[in-house]
């Protein structure tokens, strides 16, 4: 590899960007930049946060001791502009960064707020739902949980819910998953669907699928029926961060840019993770942590490819599988290839799979501490 004196800015610190750095940082004669608004954030994680198996610090790590380690610097903020003309960009706060590449990594932010609706995207909100538990759940009253939005994360933050309810021994509760769609993880296998759909009833979970839920002056509304939950929480409806910065390229709906099989979205501007809309046979790739990762692996090496002036090579996205957890149960099901799993074998891998993505060492002995059986009790 030749020597060059070369510019990359990382725009966002999770898996997909933590995986550029790691590619670019110590490469030498590039200058690499990652700019992120705080901790790097361990998604897969949060609903533990929520019922007290990990605490935050092995759910959100320092972004910046990581970044540093692989070589790079570190800029704490929100990117306001991109000027690709004169290849530069503003952060909110007016701090500007110049770039000879532009890796895009910055996460999926919410499409719209529902006054007095939480979200579930980081940390933060995953210890407000775990407090408002704590703080409304009163023996002898009905706690009333609302969740809008049936997908994965759906399902693990209400059964997440339960499971706190549970360990603090409050037991009465009505929990309501809502999904406008009229069936629930449409991409799921039937096999599977039947054993989520079971034990989303085992712990409780009152699945409402082709439900409207909407916020009207006085209130809320479910099906056209006002409601007043104690808690709510909203797990569907995100758009790509990278839309605000970069709207030339977004797609209208998603916000997630439009990219070439090789992740280049235009001319020294790459995107991976939540940020890139890729086109797989017809279909847009689905928002993963597994592509994320593979995602910021290829998009760095194909600026590494570009920079040397050699071909950029194609992102080919392998889907090892999926699981969906319940974690009221304790038991989690999905299928790898022609694979089955399931039960508690099923929630013993989906934990497994943690060790594997985590973005350090520190976080995977912590995560390690909290598998059944590798705990000194």
């Amino acid at each position: 590899m030749g020597s060059f004196d070369k510019k990359v800015v990382i725009i966002g610190a999770g898996f997909a960007g933590l995986q550029a750095v790691r590619v670019l940082g110590k490469k030498q004669g590039l200058a690499v930049t990652v700019v992120s608004p705080g901790a790097s954030v361990f998604k897969p994680g949060l609903p533990e946060l929520i019922f007290g198996k990990y605490p935050q610090a092995t759910v959100a790590v320092d972004s910046a001791r990581i970044v540093r380690g692989c070589g790079a610097s570190f800029v704490a903020g929100e990117v306001a502009a991109v000027d690709t003309a004169r290849r530069g960009l503003v952060l909110k706060g007016g701090t500007e960064l110049e770039y000879d590449y532009l890796l895009v990594a910055a996460g999926s932010v919410p499409a719209f707020t529902l006054p007095g609706a939480g979200v579930f995207l980081d940390a933060a909100d995953a210890q407000a739902v775990r407090r408002l538990v704590l703080e409304k759940g009163k023996p002898g009253q009905t706690l009333e949980l609302l969740v809008v939005g049936g997908g994965y994360s759906g399902i693990e933050l209400v059964t997440a819910v339960v499971r706190l309810c549970r360990k603090i021994g409050y037991m009465q509760g009505r929990f309501r998953l809502v999904e406008r769609a009229p069936e629930l993880l449409p991409t799921c296998s039937s096999r599977i669907l039947r054993m989520t759909l079971r034990d989303l009833k085992r712990a409780g979970v009152e699945l409402m699928l082709k439900s409207v839920f909407e916020v009207k002056k006085g209130g809320c509304y479910l099906n056209g029926d006002r409601v007043a939950p104690d808690i709510l929480v909203v797990t569907a409806g995100f758009r790509a961060a990278a839309a605000e910065f970069l709207p030339q390229f977004a797609d209208a709906r998603s916000g997630r840019l439009q990219s070439d099989a090789c992740l280049k979205v235009a001319d020294r501007i790459f995107a991976a993770g939540d940020s890139v809309l890729f086109v797989q046979e017809g279909k847009p790739l689905r928002q993963s942590v597994n592509y994320a990762y593979y995602g910021g692996m290829t998009a760095a090496r194909n600026i590494l490819q570009e920079i040397e002036g050699r071909p950029l090579r194609a992102f080919r996205p392998k889907d090892p599988g999926f699981l969906i957890p319940n974690y009221a149960t304790g038991k989690a099901y999905g299928k790898s290839g022609p694979l089955y799993f399931g039960g508690r074998f099923g929630m013993l891998l989906h934990s497994l799979m943690g060790l594997v993505r985590a973005f350090c060492w520190r976080q995977r002995m912590r995560i390690l501490s909290g598998i059944p059986g590798w705990r000194q009790r």
